[in-house]
């Protein structure tokens, strides 16, 4: 009998557990993904313009249309993200558009669970995806940038960014923008000036610096009233 009580319980443990078990990652960001469907259908989708992919960092950057002028930036960021939602969900992204660039900024929250090298791989079926659709359509990306919550993966971030500055040089449809060194200090600290109150996301200094490096790498001139 008392076996019969314990493989009961274990049954009833395994219940609770399947019933709390966390949605679908394509269920976690349907509502954003729906979101962008509903604006792309709402709107002109004419040929040209930035398409921006990415996680929160990009979904934050709420003057990035100003700050990116006179390109028409598309900001496609949702909260939490990594490579692999974007890849997964890549034809939803990108929808009817057909930019003329992409700028992605990804790999950041990835960093937390996985190495650099994966990260990497996952960047590289990104830029399989984006051939399969676009073509040699040129691909911006940023560097991880580093963040005063998530100091012990510098090391990590430094072997992904260099991963990043070596596919660069050997792909003409691949550049790097560079936004790792201007937010750390001459001492290689985080330059925690830069970030709210998280310290992982950036404040308007931060996205300021952002800007600058984004517009340079897109030969853009200097952004009015800066």
């Amino acid at each position: 009998m008392k076996l019969l009580h314990v493989l009961a319980a274990a049954a009833s443990l395994v219940s609770v557990s399947a019933s709390a078990a966390p949605p679908d990652a394509g269920e976690v960001f349907e509502a954003e993904l729906a979101a962008f469907e509903r604006e792309d259908a709402a709107e002109s989708a004419a040929a040209g313009g930035l398409l921006v992919l990415g996680s929160s960092s990009i979904k934050f950057w709420v003057s990035m249309r100003e700050d990116l002028a006179p390109l028409k930036a598309v900001n496609r960021g949702f909260g939490g993200s990594r490579i692999a939602d974007i890849n997964r969900n890549f034809a939803r992204l990108l929808g009817p558009r057909r930019p003329s660039a992409i700028l992605l900024y990804s790999g950041d929250n990835d960093l937390v669970s996985a190495s650099p090298e994966a990260v990497f791989s996952e960047l590289g079926r990104f830029l399989d995806l984006k051939t399969r659709h676009l073509g040699d359509v040129p691909v911006y990306v940023l560097t991880v940038k580093p963040s005063p919550v998530r100091v012990t993966l510098l090391p990590r971030q430094r072997r992904y960014n260099a991963l990043l500055a070596a596919l660069a040089e050997r792909r003409p449809d691949v550049h790097m923008v560079d936004i790792f060194s201007s937010m750390v200090g001459p001492d290689q600290t985080v330059r925690a000036e830069l970030f709210g109150p998280d310290g992982l996301h950036m404040n308007a200094a931060g996205y300021a610096l952002w800007t600058s490096h984004v517009r340079a790498a897109l030969g853009l001139r200097k952004e009015p009233g800066r």
